[in-house]
């Protein structure tokens, strides 16, 4: 007899934004999120894609979860230079004043990105987000912090952003050129280099870098790649790892290279015994305009 299991998908975008869930019914597929949802006909399967197989882990390659004494010091490196591309993100949702006096901060919501070029912030997608400010007599800002907490920009309001590509599941977002320079183009900051998910060797059991954090910093989970999807919009990877919320957007690295932007963070249940099954992160792979110079 096969098991009822209902798969919960739940956004990691999450913060003060997400209001609560309702009950769902068994076989359900659900994704909460105050700024976008992924297209439910996308993530909804019986068995598993065609294209999706079981894993098998490269136990002979190279891993930084579980480095060799002589690959230690290479693995510390990698993931340095991994952190110095990465920001994290604070979303703040202010309304106005009934008295009309100005607004007032009523939320917040946290993610990751990666810098590119100096300039530009590779993160999850939140599709008509710039067309929201002002709207309804409220508007957002966006804070960006370096990995370690630092802060970068305060407070910027998203009449300064525009979009270079808008994508399921990926939005890069343009700030500007300052000086002859990016806003991201200073020290303590770095750039990552990109590739579109055609460029690279994609296989179940493969390692990658995965970007987490605690709370306050952003560090490196070593995870596994336990399916590769490359039918539906967006070709993503299912990883080994349940992410921490407010890591949606953060990059996921192979070989130092961005290939993908942690989606959202998935729980399967047995619906009957309310056992789970299973808990993974879900990315978004890059495309070619995603991976290309603007």
């Amino acid at each position: 007899m096969k098991k009822s299991v209902v798969l919960a998908t739940l956004a990691i975008v999450a913060g003060g934004f997400l209001a609560s869930c309702p009950t769902w019914p068994a076989t359900a597929v659900f994704h909460s999120s105050w700024l976008a949802s992924p297209d439910l006909q996308v993530l909804r399967h019986k068995g598993g894609p065609a294209n999706a197989s079981k894993y098998t882990i490269h136990a002979s390659s190279p891993s930084c979860a579980n480095p060799a004494p002589g690959q230690a010091t290479r693995c510390g490196e990698l993931e340095q230079q991994i952190l110095a591309t990465t920001a994290r993100l604070e979303w703040h949702l202010w309304v106005k004043n009934d008295d009309g006096s100005g607004y007032t901060n009523v939320a917040r919501s946290v993610g990751h990105a990666t810098i590119k070029q100096g300039r530009y912030l590779v993160t999850h997608n939140h599709p008509g987000m710039l067309g929201s400010d002002l709207k309804n007599g409220q508007y957002i800002t966006v804070s960006v912090f370096s990995a370690n907490g630092r802060p970068v920009w305060l407070e910027v309001p998203l009449s300064l952003l525009s979009t270079v590509a808008n994508e399921p599941g990926t939005w890069v977002i343009q700030f500007g050129n300052y000086t002859g320079r990016g806003p991201f183009d200073t020290p303590g900051l770095a750039s990552a280099e990109f590739k579109a998910w055609e460029a690279i060797p994609l296989q179940p059991g493969m390692e990658v870098a995965q970007i987490d954090w605690d709370g306050a910093t952003a560090h490196i989970d070593w995870v596994i790649v336990e399916r590769v999807l490359t039918q539906g919009a967006p070709p993503r990877l299912e990883m080994a790892n349940f992410a921490e919320e407010g890591a949606s957007g953060g990059g996921v690295f192979w070989n130092g290279y961005h290939i993908a932007n942690t989606w959202y963070q998935a729980t399967e249940l047995d619906a009957r015994r309310g056992a789970v099954l299973r808990q993974y992160s879900v990315a978004a792979l890059n495309s070619s305009e995603v991976a290309a110079h603007p």
